[in-house]
């Protein structure tokens, strides 16, 4: 849910700044894949049953019955995840891709007052200065 408020609200932010109003956003979910190492601190049955021998077999299977699905392999993601970033299309500026499929916002990542909101906390949390980017409106 952070990554549909932010991408939003980032690219609302490029596009209102007249240097870097050219530049687009677009959030991508990869989807669970295994044989990437992620699960390497999980528990016992992720690390050495679950993601190498039951993904490794089931995740080409899973990623031909439904390309979007929540398996995929590593092939399908990273295909997807450059497709992505080679896109001029300007309907992906500020959107969110399941895979290789344009997922519509839910209503919390398009309303106005909480995507402002997550703004102005992830910038006090992580304690970003003016200095640290090239945007010039943080608040």
């Amino acid at each position: 849910m952070c990554s549909a408020v932010m991408v939003g609200e980032l690219q609302s932010r490029l596009d209102a700044d007249t240097v870097l109003n050219g530049i687009s956003i677009t959030a991508i979910d990869p989807g669970a894949m295994g044989g990437t190492g992620l699960v390497r601190r999980g528990n016992w049955f992720t690390r050495t049953i679950l993601f190498p021998v039951i993904f490794r077999y089931l995740g080409p299977l899973l990623t031909w019955y439904s390309a979007n699905g929540t398996i995929r392999t590593i092939s399908k993601s990273s295909t997807d995840v450059v497709n992505a970033a080679l896109q001029t299309d300007p309907k992906l500026r500020g959107s969110y891709l399941n895979g290789s499929e344009l997922q519509p916002m839910v209503l919390e990542a398009v309303d106005s007052r909480k995507r402002a909101m997550v703004w102005r906390d992830s910038v006090r949390y992580t304690k970003l200065s003016k200095e640290e980017t090239a945007l010039t409106e943080l608040s």
